[in-house]
């Protein structure tokens, strides 16, 4: 299954730039196994996963993202007295600038499935498809899902949530979140990207509109506005080659031997991706 580029999104739906429509989860992962049963009990829940998504076309994703060491010290002083308790105060305090040098992440897994609520919605996808490009191609503004198409799409998304092995707790996403996820993919390893459950106000500022004209202010999105993803297509450069003298990017052995994507977003990131 291929994430194909966002057009619309409203709550954990996405509709796609192909007419596809989809539906993300946030799914918790089961604790470390440390004997033999709770391996058994684990191999089970995600055998049970997996059987209760057969007949749909998914993807399970798991994105690194990083830890910022605030979020760890203020794990450090959760129902902690700091008045009672000044020496631990301190070491939580001398704490912070020696996880500053050192690079912390976890992992976060999201399940993406393609909704499918029937026939009739397969050829409402393939015309939905060719207006959209049809649009793209003469610059007009894409057509939004009717509410009753939205309607019956949260309802298909209800209906695969409750076939999700309840055990990994799969909650659903926000429009905020899936924007990030669409980040993350250009600027993974960036130390900004920092986690969107830590931090959810940074995730909720990736959904800040650009003004529509110069004397007009931002404003905030509703978190269930269906409204066209905020997504930004970055600049591509294979091979990094516009980091080199212009004479030296033309050789073709310099094409040849440097393996690695440039990406530069719209606001300014640069990762290198092998």
């Amino acid at each position: 299954m291929t994430i194909h580029s966002a057009r619309w999104l409203t709550g954990h739906l996405q509709w796609c730039r192909t007419g596809v429509v989809v539906a993300t989860w946030h799914l918790s992962p089961l604790p470390e196994p440390r004997t033999a049963d709770d391996s058994d009990i684990v191999h089970q829940a995600h055998r049970a996963l997996y059987r209760g998504l057969v007949g749909h076309e998914g993807m399970l994703r798991s994105l690194q993202v990083w830890t910022d060491p605030a979020t760890v010290v203020d794990q450090m002083m959760v129902g902690i007295d700091m008045d009672s308790h000044p020496e631990w105060a301190q070491e939580c305090l001398d704490t912070i600038p020696h996880l500053e040098g050192v690079p912390m992440g976890r992992r976060r897994h999201f399940l993406t499935v393609v909704l499918n609520p029937g026939r009739l919605a397969q050829v409402s996808r393939i015309v939905r498809a060719g207006a959209d490009k049809a649009a793209s191609w003469m610059h007009l503004p894409a057509v939004r899902p009717s509410d009753a198409e939205i309607a019956r799409y949260t309802a298909q998304a209800q209906q695969v949530e409750h076939k999700i092995f309840p055990g990994f707790k799969p909650a659903p996403v926000t429009v905020a979140e899936q924007v990030w996820a669409h980040r993350h993919a250009q600027v993974r390893g960036w130390l900004s990207d920092v986690d969107p459950f830590d931090a959810p106000d940074l995730a909720e500022d990736l959904l800040r509109s650009p003004a529509s004209s110069p004397g007009q202010r931002r404003r905030w999105l509703a978190p269930d506005e269906c409204r066209t993803a905020p997504l930004r297509t970055p600049a591509l450069n294979e091979g990094a080659l516009d980091d080199l003298d212009p004479i030296q990017a033309r050789l073709p052995a310099q094409r040849l031997r440097r393996r690695t994507l440039k990406v530069s977003t719209a606001d300014g990131a640069t990762t290198y991706h092998a």
